[in-house]
């Protein structure tokens, strides 16, 4: 009993206090409707914005315990096509520049100054083109498992890392798919009319890519199952919004993030990575550390993956949002 306390004293993670939560709902244009949350305190909190990955993943109610809610006033909200925002899995108007000018209009529609921006994987991305756009409005970054969002990346994150450490994973994907490209097959079918065959490719998808971000997965094997069987778990949103984004280079062809770290350079970045991060490998982080400077700080995190379901990278973003907390106002 002694032990289980003092395991729960030590761990960084909060209380999720749900009084401290205040849901909203922005529309952002005739077609979309964006769905969020203020958490923490409202009053005399260090404000904060929250942006999951995906794209497409949205937000949920555990990440809120990242956040201690007497220190921070946190703005969650699901991004375009994804979790409560509506219409969900739309690509239409879902671009990188659009979801910018979102984060904008939320941030006025809180009267907030300035925030503390933390994100992971895409969220990092959009975090960093974010900052890029109004850095006089980010007080810093805390990343998580940093996409850089170039034609590498998406190549090693799809195509290179499963054939290299899942090639068990990648032949099953091959078979399932009939094809010797997958990923194109799975993007292809994600846009059929047919319900059968965009909700099958996107299950595919979706086990496929929680098997590459966790350490150790409980199964690299794909299930077998027929398309044209009744669904009994939810198809996941994701690959919907990823394969979209994908096929347009994120919409950053033109801005690439290395391109242009300059309004980047005044401000405090923290960024995480797990060792064996399979989607985001540290160079990525590396990358980026060594195009802003000295003011960015990357932390390699041992025994961890991509995900935060990964103890010891979940355990080091709490802590780095807490040491976060204290940077001060620009």
């Amino acid at each position: 009993m002694l032990w289980r306390k003092n395991r729960q004293t030590s761990s960084p993670l909060h209380p999720i206090s749900k009084a401290s939560t205040t849901p909203f709902f922005l529309n952002v244009s005739p077609l979309h409707t964006l769905y969020g949350e203020s958490y923490g305190a409202i009053e005399g909190g260090t404000p904060a914005l929250f942006l999951h990955g995906g794209p497409g993943s949205g937000c949920h109610h555990g990440q809120k315990a990242l956040f201690d809610p007497k220190t921070w006033r946190v703005i969650f909200f699901d991004q375009r096509g994804s979790g409560k925002s509506t219409p969900k899995t739309s690509i239409e108007e879902n671009t990188t520049p659009l979801l910018i000018e979102d984060i904008e209009a939320i941030r006025e529609h809180w009267a907030i100054e300035s925030w503390v921006v933390v994100g992971g994987s895409w969220g990092a991305t959009l975090a960093l083109a974010y900052a890029r756009a109004y850095p006089h409005r980010v007080r810093g970054m805390v990343l998580r498992g940093t996409f850089l969002a170039r034609p590498e990346d998406t190549q090693w994150a799809f195509y290179d890392a499963p054939q290299l450490f899942r090639p068990d994973l990648w032949e099953q994907l091959c078979a399932l798919t009939h094809s010797q490209t997958p990923i194109e097959k799975l993007m292809d079918d994600l846009s059929h009319d047919d319900p059968a065959i965009h909700q099958y490719a996107a299950r595919l998808w979706g086990w496929c890519e929680q098997s590459l971000a966790l350490l150790n997965p409980q199964t690299t094997t794909l299930p077998s199952i027929n398309p044209q069987e009744p669904l009994t778990t939810p198809v996941p949103n994701t690959p919907y919004i990823e394969s979209h984004y994908i096929r347009h280079d994120f919409f950053l062809k033109e801005t690439p993030l290395l391109a242009n770290t300059d309004p980047l350079r005044h401000m405090p970045i923290i960024m995480l990575c797990g060792r064996y991060d399979l989607l985001c490998p540290p160079r990525c982080s590396y990358a980026l550390k060594n195009a802003i400077g000295d003011n960015c700080h990357v932390r390699l995190i041992e025994k961890a993956g991509h995900s935060t379901s990964d103890k010891p990278l979940q355990d080091a973003l709490a802590h780095a949002i807490t040491e976060a907390s204290q940077w001060p106002v620009p």
